[in-house]
C-alpha cells in the first residue's frame, strides 16, 4: 500500500492537468477527495451550473476582437479550474472504471458549520466566491492575467506552510479550522487505508493540511502509514 498525500491550491489553473498527471503517475486504485458525499455532489451540481453560464456568456461574445476572445479563455479556463481536485477524479475514474473514490468526511453537518465560518469570515473581507458568475466575478475573470496569477500560485505553493494569512488577521482562525477538519479526517482516512491494505490511494488536499506549521498536522497524525508527500506543483518536475 502506498499513500500519496497530495498538496493542492484551489486556484490552480494548471491544476486539473497537473492531477491528471498524477493520476497517471501513480496509478491510484483508490481516491480520497477532500469534501463529504453530500459536498461532492453539491460541487458537482455547482460545476454544471458555472458550466452553463458560462455557455450563455460565452455565446454573446465576438471572439474576433481581442478582449471578448482573452475573456472567453479565461471563462473556459476557470470552468475547467473550479473543483478540479473532484472533477479530475471522476475523469480518472471514467476512464478507470474500477478506481474508487470516496470522500474524506463523513460527518457533513460538522464539515459544513466549519467551512461555513470560514466562509462568513472571508465575505466580511470582500473575497470573491465563484459558486455563480456574479458581477463581481465577471470583472475578475475580464481583467484577469492567467499567466500572472499562475506564477503567483506557484509561489504561494512554497509557502503553503505558512498559515498566517491577511484574510483572517492572523494564523489562529485558520489553524483552528484545520486543526477540526484533520480531526474529522483522520480516522476515515485510516478506515479507507484499512479497506484494501495493498492499494495505492492518492489523497489530493489543501496543501495546509499536509505542509502547515501548526503542530501534529493531517501528515504528521498519519505519519505511521509512511504516506508520499507531493506539493502538486512539483508534478512538474516528475
Amino acid at each position: 500500500m502506498t499513500l500519496y498525500c497530495v498538496g493542492t491550491m484551489h486556484s490552480d489553473f494548471k491544476g486539473p492537468q497537473r492531477l491528471k498527471s498524477f493520476f497517471s503517475y501513480t496509478k491510484p486504485e483508490i481516491i480520497i477527495i477532500e469534501a463529504s458525499r453530500g459536498l461532492i455532489e453539491r460541487r458537482l451540481q455547482d460545476r454544471e451550473n458555472i458550466n452553463n453560464k458560462a455557455k450563455e456568456i460565452i455565446s454573446r461574445l465576438d471572439t474576433k476582437i481581442e478582449s471578448d476572445r482573452i475573456y472567453a479563455e479565461n471563462v473556459m479556463r476557470f470552468v475547467d479550474m473550479v473543483y478540479y481536485e473532484i472533477s479530475s477524479s471522476y475523469e480518472y475514474k471514467s476512464e478507470n472504471p474500477k478506481t474508487i473514490i470516496l470522500p474524506a468526511y463523513t460527518d457533513n453537518t460538522s464539515l459544513m458549520q466549519i467551512y461555513d465560518q470560514l466562509g462568513k469570515k472571508a465575505k466580511e473581507k470582500g473575497v470573491i466566491f465563484f459558486n455563480n458568475f456574479d458581477e463581481k466575478s465577471i470583472k475578475f475573470l475580464k481583467d484577469l492575467d492567467i499567466k500572472k496569477n499562475q506564477d503567483c500560485t506557484d509561489e504561494i505553493y512554497q509557502k503553503c506552510n505558512d498559515l498566517n494569512d491577511p484574510l483572517f488577521g492572523n494564523s489562529k482562525t485558520l489553524e483552528n479550522a484545520a486543526r477540526n477538519l484533520d480531526d474529522l479526517m483522520e480516522s476515515n482516512i485510516r478506515h479507507i487505508v484499512d479497506l484494501d491494505p495493498q492499494a495505492n490511494i492518492v489523497f489530493p488536499c489543501g496543501a495546509g493540511h499536509i505542509y502547515g506549521d501548526y503542530k501534529n498536522n493531517l501528515y504528521d497524525r498519519l505519519v505511521d502509514l509512511s504516506p508520499q508527500r507531493f506539493k502538486l506543483v512539483d508534478v512538474d518536475k516528475l
